[in-house]
């Protein structure tokens, strides 16, 4: 295992570039790090856990995340924050071969991640789902591991309780107590659904994307899965939800639109 891990690190020094002396930066999970002593998260990705316990391909996806760490120098975004404990958020980039890439990019195209959509920076975030996409056709990294696949709608209480990808046709469309549901079965008690809160829903709508018009809609939703009356995502960002296959359907303009034949991701157009 050291000697592997040992010819990776040469191979991505070769690559990259060398080490900093002064980069303290080290990884605690595959989609965060301290650097002096500061806890920073990369926003829009998340990865298989280490601490507090371990997930299958865990240790992986942290020695990913320490291997760009080591290698290169890194930028940090402008638009980063701090939460109330002092901890970052953001996008951090470094240097590959001359080309300005972010770490979000190459965990997620290296299968080391996948994409959790935070930000409102929908075109960064297309291109993660763009790369994303490819590493899972590939079977890049934590994609070789069945528990990671999109699990189907219809059979999705396997998916409850951690972040997960889902993936079906809607049943049809109800709004009421201060949500709109997409529900995937007939029973709604049971079956999976997508629930997004009435106000965020409306705003949508005032942007040309009607969750009412989903109805009879293959979609690809990601996000934590709890179970509430089935197994349920609540989607706060626009770009958890994909139309797959839209083809004819009559969808919104600007939902993101994914081809299961060619793997392209691209925005659904106004008629």
């Amino acid at each position: 295992m050291i000697r592997r891990r040992f010819i990776q690190c040469f191979v991505c020094a070769s690559i990259i570039g060398p080490a900093r002396a002064d980069n303290f930066a080290e990884a605690i999970n595959g989609d965060a790090f301290i650097e002096d002593g500061v806890e920073t998260h990369l926003v829009d990705i998340v990865a298989p856990r280490v601490l507090p316990e371990s997930d299958p391909y865990g240790k992986e996806a942290k020695a990913a995340l320490q291997t760009l760490l080591a290698l290169t120098p890194l930028e940090h975004d402008k638009l980063w924050k701090r939460d109330r404990w002092g901890r970052k958020a953001g996008r951090v980039y470094v240097d590959v071969g001359g080309v300005r890439r972010s770490l979000q990019e190459l965990l997620v195209s290296a299968g080391a991640a996948r994409v959790l959509p935070e930000d409102d920076d929908a075109e960064f975030i297309r291109r993660l789902l763009k790369l994303e996409i490819e590493a899972r056709v590939s079977h890049r990294g934590l994609w070789a591991n069945p528990r990671y696949r999109v699990f189907d709608a219809l059979k999705a209480r396997g998916a409850v309780g951690a972040f997960n990808i889902v993936e079906g046709v809607v049943e049809k469309t109800y709004s009421g107590r201060g949500r709109v549901y997409l529900n995937f079965g007939k029973d709604y008690r049971t079956d999976f659904t997508v629930t997004v809160r009435a106000r965020q829903a409306r705003d949508w709508k005032r942007q040309g994307n009607d969750l009412a018009a989903l109805a009879g809609a293959r979609l690809r939703v990601r996000g934590y899965v709890k179970w509430i009356n089935g197994p349920s995502i609540e989607a706060s960002n626009l770009t958890q939800i994909e139309i797959v296959n839209a083809g004819g359907i009559n969808a919104a303009p600007r939902f993101q639109k994914t081809s299961q034949r060619s793997g392209r991701v691209e925005t659904v157009q106004s008629p």
